[in-house]
C-alpha cells in the first residue's frame, strides 16, 4: 500500500514513450523485410541478389510519358527502359492510395537500387547513372497487405550531368539512412540522423525544397527518438516551412503532426492540441488515411493525459480500423498500448493486460524493440498496481535494454522510475530505490520530459516520507505539484494533492491537509465527470481506484469535527456507488458537477493557488517557444532572457506561496480544531426538526483502519470511532448475515459486538438524552448488508424495541418531508407460480420455486372487487374480503409488463409487489423481477426496463421479499441503497425491500401486520408501523398459521424454520424501508 500513489510507466497519463510512434514508425510498419535489402550504389554496381524470372508482359517506358495504373496489394508491374552508357534515368511514382517500392534490375536481371521512402501518398524516386548499355527493368511493387491503389509513373531519359549525380547521391543518402532507421539500434539511430542532415545539405544544393523538407522532418524524427527533443522541434519547424512554401499540404500534416507531438512531451498541451487540430484536416483532404489515423491516435493520447478517458477512446476507436485497413501493424500496435494505458487508467486491469497483449506480439513481429519496449513497461506497471511487485520486476528488467539499445533517454528514464518503484514498495531498500529516481531524475531533466520529472519527484517524497524525513518529502512534493500543474496533467496533480494531505496530516496540521485533500477530491471530481458517458462497468471500476481518496479526506473531516462536510464528500462518492448498475442521465449525471465546499479562507487560497500556478505556466510555455527555434534574431535573444528571469521569480512565488499556505493554515493542530456552525449543517438540522417524532441522523464511515459514525440531531453534531479495521468489520458482518439467515443458529453474541462497535456506550447514551425516536441510517460500506434493527445492546434487547430504524440516502432528501396520503389506495402484484427464467448472460435456465402464500398476502392487503377470477379459487373464501386497502390486485399471467405500465398511470399510493428477485451487481441485463407472463418477453422485468417506468404518486413501493442484498465477501453493499435511489428517482416517496429471501411462510404476515397499523392508526408513521410489525413477529404476537416452504428468491429453502414462532431476525430482520418514512 506504500506506494498506492507512485506511478510509474507513463500508462495513466501517458507521456511520448506512450504513443510518439504514430507520426513516426508507420514509416516502418510494411514489409519489414525491405529493411533488410541493402541499397546499391548510385552508379548501380550490382549486387548478389538475383531477381526472379523475368515477366512476360513488359511495358516499355518512353521518356516524358506519364503511365497511370491500378495495383493491388502484393502485386507487381515491370517496366523496360533501354539506356546506353553515361545516360540518366529519372522515374517517379506518385503514390495515390497504395505503398509500392521500386526496384530496379540491370540487363543481366541483377538487382541494382531499391527505393522505398513514402507509404501511400506521395513521389517514390529512382534515378541512375548507366554504365552499361541493355534493357533495365524497373519494378513498381505494391506491399502486401495494403488496400488496393492506383499510382502515376513519369520518366526521362537523358544524358547525365553533375546534377543528376548530385541527386543520386542525396537519393542514396536517404535510402540508407531509412535502412539504419528500420534497423531500431541506438548507434544505426545515430547513423541515420548523420545522414539525414547530409541529405538535407545535398538538397539544398540542389535547390529542392520538397526532399530537403523530407530530410529535415527525417532527422527531427530521429533526434527525437534519441532524446534531442528541442534539437527535433527545431528541425520539424525549419521542415514546415519549406513544405508550406512548396504548397506539400501532405507533408505539412505530417510536420504538423509531429509538432504536436513535441509539444506535449514538452508539457504544454494547449498547444499540441492546435497542432493536431491543424494536422488532422489536412490528412482528410489529400487522403492520407496512415497519417489521419496516427493524428487520431495521437489526439487520444492527449486526451488521456488530460484525463479525459472518453475521449481518448473515441479517437482510438477511429483510429484503429483505419491502421488494420491499411495492414499498418506499427501503428496499430501503438493504438492497441495506448488503449490498454486507457483501461490501466480506468482500473479495469484485465482489460487493459488484453490490449498490451494484442500490442506486444505485433512490435515483435515487425522487429520494433522502442515499442515492445513501452508495452512491456506497461504491463508491469499492471502488475504494479496490483502489488505483484516481482512479476512488474521482471517486465521491467525487460523493457530497460531495449531502452538503451535503441537509445531512447526519456523512456530509459521512465524504467528507472518503475524499478524505483519496485524497491520503494520493498521493505528496507529505500535507499536502492533513491538511487534509481536520481538516475531517472537526471535524464528526464535532461530531455526535457517534464510530466516525468514530476513523477519521479512524486516518488522521490513518497520514499523520503516512508523515511520519516518529512520535510525533504515536502520539498519534492511541492516541486512535482508545480509541474504537474504546467504539463496539464490533472491525474498526476491529483495524486500529489493527495500525498500533501497524506502529509500534512501526518504532521498534524489539519486545517492544510483539508485543503489538499480538498483540491485532490475536486480533480477527481472533474475527471469522473469526463468518463460519465462510458461504459457502467468501467465507470465503477474506475470509481473503486480513487474511492480510497475521498474515503481519506472524509476521515479526515469527521476527525476534525467538519463532519457536515465529511457528508458532502461521503455523498458524492455514494452518489456515484448508488448508480452502480444504472446508467447516467441527464439528472443523475449532474450529480458529478458537485465539488467540495470551500470555507472563504480555503477559496481565496485556492484562487491564489490556481493564479500563481497558472502565471508558471504560461511563462514557461513562452520560454519553450523561443527555445524551439533553431535561430533567434537579437530582440529574441533579449526577450528568452527576460522570460527566463521571469519564470525564476514566478517558480520562487510560486514555493513561497506554499510556503505562506502553510504559515496561514497550519496554525491549528487536531487536538485544537473546534466544531464549526456550517450552512449545510444547520439546514439538515432543520429538516430534521421539522421531521419531528425524534428524528436524527446516523452517518457511518468505514475506514481502513477505524470505523467512525457521525451523529445529527435537531441541535447537535457529535462523531464517535471505534478502532477496527475496514475489513475486520466487513468479516463481522458477513458473519453475522451468515447467523441472521439461519433460523436454527443464535445471532445474539454476534449482534451484542457489533452493537458494542458501530454504536457502543457513549452513542447509545447521547441518542437516549438527545430523546431520539427514529434512526435515520446513512449507511457505508458492508454496513448496508446489515440490519441494524437486529443489532442487540447490553440489555439484549434488539434496536427495533427500542426505535424505528430507516435508511437515508440523497436521494431521500427532497422526499423526506412530501406529505403522505392519510388513507391509501394500493396496486398489488405478485408471482405464485413456479417457473423457469432464461438468463440473457449465460443462455442458463434457472427454476423459480412456487410461491404459495403470495395470494392470502395481495388479498389480505388489497381488496379488489374485480379480482375473484385471478385468484385460485382455494384461496378466494379464505382471503376474500381481508383486504386493508382498496385497490387492485394483479396475480400470475395478469401480471405482466403492459399492465403494469397501465396500472402505474392511475398513481396508487401504494404499490406492492410480491414475488421473486434475482440480483445481479453490475449487470441490468440478469438483474430483473420475476413476472407472471407465459413468455420470454413478459415472464421478467429487468432493471434497465425498470427505469423507464414512472412511480410518480407512489407513497410506498414495497418489493416483498425481494433479494436486493446477497453478496459475496468482496461486496461492499452499495446494490442496496441503489433500489431506493432508483425508485426515488422514479418518482417514488419510499421504498420497503428485504436483505435476503425471506420465508414465504411468515411474509404475508408480517405485510398484513404493517398495512393494519398503517391504515387503522391515524398519523402513524410507516417506520413505526412496521417497527411495530416486526416486533410483533419477535415477540410472539403473531404465530405461524399456515404452511409455506418458498423462499422469495433463488433460495428453495426457506431456513427449515420452527414453526411455532417467528422471533428468530431472520423472518423479520431483512426489511428495511428506505426514504420517506412519514
Amino acid at each position: 500500500m506504500t506506494y498506492l500513489y507512485a506511478r510509474s510507466i507513463r500508462a495513466f497519463v501517458p507521456s511520448l514513450l506512450c504513443y510518439l510512434l504514430t507520426l513516426t514508425l508507420w514509416l516502418q510498419a510494411t514489409l519489414p523485410a525491405r529493411a533488410q535489402t541493402p541499397a546499391a550504389t548510385p552508379t548501380g554496381q550490382p549486387t548478389e541478389t538475383k531477381a526472379p524470372a523475368q515477366p512476360s508482359d513488359l511495358v516499355s517506358l518512353t521518356s516524358g510519358a506519364t503511365i497511370t495504373r491500378e495495383l493491388k496489394s502484393g502485386e507487381m508491374h515491370s517496366y523496360r527502359v533501354t539506356l546506353k552508357p553515361g545516360e540518366f534515368l529519372r522515374a517517379t511514382v506518385e503514390q495515390r492510395g497504395i505503398d509500392v517500392a521500386l526496384t530496379l534490375y540491370g540487363p543481366t536481371e541483377e538487382k541494382l537500387l531499391t527505393v522505398d521512402l513514402l507509404k501511400y501518398l506521395g513521389p517514390e524516386p529512382i534515378s541512375f547513372e548507366a554504365e552499361a548499355a541493355g534493357a533495365y527493368r524497373l519494378e513498381v511493387r505494391a506491399a502486401a497487405g495494403t488496400a488496393s491503389g492506383r499510382y502515376e509513373l513519369t520518366s526521362k531519359v537523358k544524358k547525365a550531368i553533375a546534377a543528376d549525380r548530385a541527386r543520386m547521391e542525396a537519393e542514396r543518402l536517404l535510402v540508407e539512412a531509412t535502412t539504419e532507421e528500420r534497423a531500431g539500434a541506438k548507434e544505426s539511430f545515430e547513423q541515420a540522423l548523420e545522414k539525414y542532415l547530409t541529405a538535407a545539405g545535398q538538397w539544398r544544393g540542389l535547390d529542392d525544397r520538397f526532399w530537403e523538407a523530407y530530410a529535415l522532418h527525417s532527422s527531427a524524427r530521429v533526434s527525437y527518438i534519441l532524446g534531442a527533443r528541442q534539437q527535433a522541434l527545431a528541425y520539424w519547424n525549419q521542415a514546415l516551412a519549406l513544405r508550406r512554401a512548396v504548397g506539400d499540404r501532405m507533408g505539412e500534416a505530417l510536420t504538423l503532426g509531429n509538432l504536436g507531438i513535441a509539444y506535449t512531451e514538452l508539457g504544454e498541451p494547449q498547444k499540441a492540441l492546435e497542432f493536431y487540430n491543424l494536422s488532422l484536416p489536412l490528412a482528410r483532404a489529400v487522403g492520407n488515411r496512415a497519417n489521419e489515423a496516427d493524428t487520431l491516435n495521437n489526439l487520444g493520447a492527449l486526451y488521456n493525459m488530460l484525463g479525459e478517458q472518453q475521449k481518448a477512446l473515441e479517437f482510438y476507436d477511429q483510429s484503429l480500423p483505419l491502421e488494420r485497413a491499411l495492414g499498418n501493424r506499427a501503428s496499430e500496435a501503438n493504438t492497441l498500448n495506448n488503449m490498454g494505458n486507457v483501461y490501466a487508467g480506468l482500473g479495469a486491469r484485465q482489460k487493459a493486460l488484453e490490449y498490451y497483449n494484442l500490442s506486444l506480439p505485433l512490435w515483435r513481429a515487425i522487429g520494433n524493440q522502442w515499442g515492445a519496449a513501452r508495452t512491456l513497461g506497461n504491463i508491469g506497471k499492471v502488475y504494479a498496481d496490483a502489488g505483484e511487485w516481482q512479476q512488474a520486476a521482471k517486465f521491467y528488467n525487460e523493457s530497460l535494454p531495449l531502452w538503451r539499445a535503441v537509445g531512447d533517454r526519456a523512456g530509459e528514464a521512465v524504467m528507472l522510475n518503475n524499478i524505483g518503484n519496485v524497491y520503494g514498495a520493498t521493505p528496507g531498500e529505500q535507499q536502492k530505490a533513491l538511487e534509481f529516481y536520481n538516475q531517472s531524475l537526471t535524464l528526464a531533466r535532461a530531455v526535457g520530459n517534464r510530466a516525468g520529472e514530476a513523477e519521479t519527484l512524486n516518488n522521490i517524497g513518497k520514499v523520503y516520507t516512508i523515511l520519516g524525513e518529512r520535510q525533504k518529502a515536502l520539498g519534492f512534493y511541492n516541486q512535482s505539484l508545480l509541474l504537474w500543474r504546467a504539463v496539464g496533467d490533472r491525474t498526476g496533480e491529483a495524486l500529489t494533492l493527495v500525498n500533501l494531505m497524506s502529509l500534512w496530516r501526518a504532521l498534524d496540521k489539519p486545517a492544510l491537509a483539508i485543503f489538499y485533500g480538498k483540491q485532490a477530491v475536486n480533480t477527481y471530481q472533474q475527471l469522473r465527470s469526463n468518463i460519465k458517458d462510458l461504459d457502467r462497468e468501467l465507470q465503477q471500476t474506475y470509481l473503486k481506484t480513487v474511492a480510497d481518496y475521498y474515503h481519506q479526506l472524509a476521515d479526515l473531516l469527521i476527525a476534525n469535527q467538519h463532519l457536515p462536510e465529511a457528508q458532502q464528500v461521503l455523498a458524492m462518492l455514494k452518489e456515484e456507488e448508488y448508480f452502480d448498475f444504472v446508467r447516467r442521465d441527464g439528472a443523475a449525471t449532474d450529480s458529478l458537477t458537485t465539488r467540495a465546499t470551500l470555507n472563504p479562507e480555503e477559496a481565496a487560497l485556492e484562487t491564489e493557488y490556481n493564479k500563481v500556478a497558472d502565471e508558471v505556466t504560461l511563462i514557461g510555455s513562452q520560454r519553450g517557444a523561443l527555445l524551439a527555434k533553431q535561430e533567434r534574431t537579437a530582440a529574441e535573444e533579449q526577450q528568452l532572457n527576460k522570460l527566463e528571469d521571469q519564470l525564476a521569480t514566478a517558480t520562487d512565488h510560486f514555493q513561497k506561496f506554499l510556503e505562506q499556505l502553510q504559515v496561514q493554515l497550519g496554525t491549528t493542530t487536531a487536538q485544537g480544531a473546534r466544531v464549526g456552525e456550517v450552512k449545510d449543517a444547520l439546514g439538515m438540522q432543520k429538516t430534521l426538526r421539522d421531521l419531528g417524532d425524534g428524528a436524527v441522523l446516523l452517518y457511518t464511515l468505514v475506514g481502513a483502519d477505524k470505523y467512525r459514525v457521525m451523529l445529527v440531531t435537531p441541535d447537535t453534531e457529535q462523531a464517535y470511532e471505534n478502532p477496527i479495521k475496514g475489513a475486520d468489520l466487513a468479516r463481522k458482518v458477513l458473519a453475522f448475515r451468515e447467523a441472521l439467515q439461519n433460523p436454527r443458529s443464535d445471532p445474539a453474541p454476534r449482534a451484542r459486538e457489533l452493537y458494542g462497535i458501530l454504536v457502543g456506550p457513549k452513542l447509545a447514551q447521547d441518542l437516549k438524552q438527545s430523546g431520539a425516536k427514529t434512526l435515520m441510517w446513512s449507511l457505508d460500506g458492508v454496513l448496508r448488508y446489515l440490519p441494524v434493527a437486529a443489532l442487540q445492546d447490553a440489555q439484549q434487547k434488539y434496536l427495533v424495541e427500542t426505535y424505528r430504524n430507516v435508511i437515508f440516502t440523497p436521494a431521500s432528501r427532497d422526499r423526506l418531508k412530501d406529505p403522505v396520503a392519510a388513507h391509501w389506495q394500493g396496486l398489488g402484484l405478485g408471482v405464485s407460480k413456479g417457473k423457469d427464467v432464461m438468463m440473457a448472460d449465460t443462455n442458463r435456465r434457472l427454476t423459480f420455486v412456487p410461491l404459495a402464500g403470495v395470494p392470502q398476502e395481495l388479498r389480505s392487503i388489497i381488496r379488489d372487487k374485480t379480482a375473484a377470477q385471478t385468484i385460485p379459487v382455494a384461496t378466494q373464501s379464505a382471503a376474500n374480503g381481508d383486504g386493508i386497502i382498496e385497490g387492485r390486485v394483479l396475480l400470475d399471467e395478469s401480471f405482466t409488463k403492459d399492465a403494469l405500465r397501465t396500472a402505474l398511470r392511475q398513481q396508487y399510493p401504494l404499490v406492492h409487489i410480491a414475488s421473486h428477485f434475482m440480483f445481479q451487481p453490475g449487470n441490468e441485463a440478469d438483474s430483473f423481477l420475476l413476472l407472471g407472463g407465459m413468455d420470454e418477453q413478459n415472464n421478467k422485468l429487468t432493471i434497465a426496463e425498470l427505469k423507464r417506468l414512472s412511480f410518480e404518486g407512489v407513497n410506498l413501493l414495497t418489493l416483498s421479499a425481494c433479494e436486493t442484498a446477497l453478496g459475496g465477501e468482496k461486496a461492499n453493499g452499495v446494490e442496496v441503497e441503489s433500489f431506493g435511489v432508483l425508485a426515488q428517482r422514479q418518482g417514488a416517496g419510499a421504498v420497503m425491500a428485504t436483505l435476503w429471501p425471506v420465508a414465504d411462510v411468515s411474509t404475508p404476515l408480517l405485510m398484513k401486520e404493517f398495512y393494519r397499523l398503517k391504515e387503522t392508526n391515524a398519523g402513524m408513521t410507516k417506520a413505526e408501523a412496521l417497527r411495530r410489525a416486526q416486533v410483533a413477529l419477535l415477540s410472539g404476537n403473531i404465530k405461524p398459521t399456515a404452511n409455506g416452504n418458498g423462499s422469495r428468491g433463488l433460495m428453495t429453502d426457506a431456513g427449515a424454520a420452527t414453526k411455532s414462532s417467528f422471533a428468530h431476525p431472520f423472518y423479520w430482520a431483512p426489511f428495511i424501508l428506505i426514504g420517506n418514512w412519514k
